[in-house]
């Protein structure tokens, strides 16, 4: 008899047999460098700052986008709202990340999910690749 979990993964590596295109914006040098590791056998752009994002998401064509709420002098509760709000970008999942508490601008601006630094990185790559194959 197979696990209910066991079934869950087989699911999923089957929805997932092609490269997600994740775009991760954070300022914090040490999560851009790990990203890529993070979602291993996905193509990732990193971003440490939000300038030109519509130019480069219109050009890298992501999945799904990765957001920290606090990216420099931007902010990512902003960002998306603004990304939700365009009709050419209003169906791309966004995650936000905070490492505070969930505020409610955090909350109304139209993200897909929210997590929580540091989060549990099974479940970050979970959530990625079950919002990025919903469409």
């Amino acid at each position: 008899m197979i696990n209910s979990d066991v079934l869950v993964d087989l699911c999923i590596l089957k929805r997932i047999s092609y490269q997600l295109k994740i775009l991760f914006l954070d300022d914090e040098p040490s999560l851009l460098e790990v990203a890529p590791l993070i979602f291993e056998g996905h193509q990732v752009m990193t971003l440490g700052n939000a300038e030109n994002i519509f130019a480069r998401i219109e050009s890298f064509r992501p999945n799904i986008v990765l957001l920290d709420v606090n990216i420099g002098q931007a902010s990512g509760t902003e960002l998306c709202s603004r990304l939700k709000a365009d009709p050419r970008t209003s169906r791309l999942p966004v995650v936000l990340m905070t490492a505070g508490f969930i505020r409610e601008d955090e909350d109304s601006c139209g993200a897909d999910a929210i997590v929580e630094k540091p989060f549990d990185i099974s479940r970050l790559v979970e959530t990625v690749e079950r919002l990025a194959t919903r469409r």
